[in-house]
C-alpha cells in the first residue's frame, strides 16, 4: 500500500506556507498540529553509532517544521508528495522505529487519480484528527495519487492493535471514507527516505 518513486521532481511553491497556489493541498490541511509531549528523559539528545561514527537525534519537536511539495508519476498518474523535509536529520532516530501508514481512498476522483475540490474538507479533517489522536506519533509525509491518499507516521512503540483501533474510530467518526492501516518496523526510515526530494 505504501507508494514509493524512483525519482522526484521538486516544485517551487513559494506560498505553500498559506496554501495558495496547491491543488491538491489548501491551507486547512495545513494545520496539522505536531506539537508532541516528551517524558523529560527525552529532552536529551540521542546518540546511534552508524558505520563507525556518531550521529546525534534531538527530541523530534525540536527540528524545524518545513513542508515541501514534490510532483512526481506513480504508473503513469500524476504523484504529489507533501513532506516534513527538515526531518531528513532525523532519519533513523531510535525513538521512532515504527512506521504507520493510513491510507483513503478517494470517492471523488478525477481522471488522472486526484480528488477534486469538493472532497479537500474531508480530508482535511480526516489529516487533522489523525494528528490529534496519534499524538505518540509524528506525520512525516502525505502521498496523493491514483485514487488515494496516504498518511505516513513514525512511532515510538510496537502497537499495531492499539493504533488501527484508533484509526477505526476515527473512520467511524468521520463517516465519510474507508481507512486502511498498515504498521511496520522501519528503524532506518526507508519510507521517509524514499519519498526525500
Amino acid at each position: 500500500m505504501l507508494l514509493q518513486s524512483k525519482s522526484h521532481t521538486k516544485v517551487c511553491i513559494p506560498s505553500m506556507a498559506t496554501g495558495e497556489h496547491c491543488p491538491i493541498y489548501p491551507a486547512s490541511s495545513l494545520s496539522c498540529n505536531l506539537d508532541i509531549d516528551y517524558p523529560a528523559h527525552f529532552l536529551l539528545c540521542y546518540t546511534v553509532r552508524m558505520f563507525g561514527k556518531s550521529k546525534k537525534f534531538q527530541p523530534l519537536n525540536e527540528y524545524p517544521e518545513n513542508w515541501v511539495m514534490i510532483q512526481d508519476t506513480n504508473e503513469g498518474k500524476p504523484m504529489f508528495v507533501r513532506v516534513q523535509a527538515s526531518l531528513k536529520d532525523a532519519v533513523g532516530h531510535p525513538e521512532y522505529p515504527y512506521q504507520i501508514g493510513v491510507a483513503v481512498p478517494l470517492h471523488n476522483q478525477t481522471s488522472n487519480g486526484l480528488p477534486r475540490e469538493n472532497e479537500f474538507n474531508d480530508l482535511n479533517a480526516i489529516e487533522d484528527t489523525l494528528c490529534d489522536t496519534l499524538t505518540d506519533a509524528v506525520l512525516v509525509a502525505i502521498i496523493t495519487t491514483d485514487g488515494m491518499r496516504e498518511f505516513v507516521f513514525y512511532a515510538k512503540q510496537w502497537k499495531p492493535e492499539e493504533y488501527e483501533a484508533r484509526v477505526n474510530e476515527i473512520e467511524t467518526q468521520q463517516g465519510t471514507h474507508q481507512l486502511q492501516f498498515v504498521m511496520q518496523h522501519d528503524p532506518e526510515w526507508s519510507t521517509f527516505k524514499a519519498l526525500l526530494p
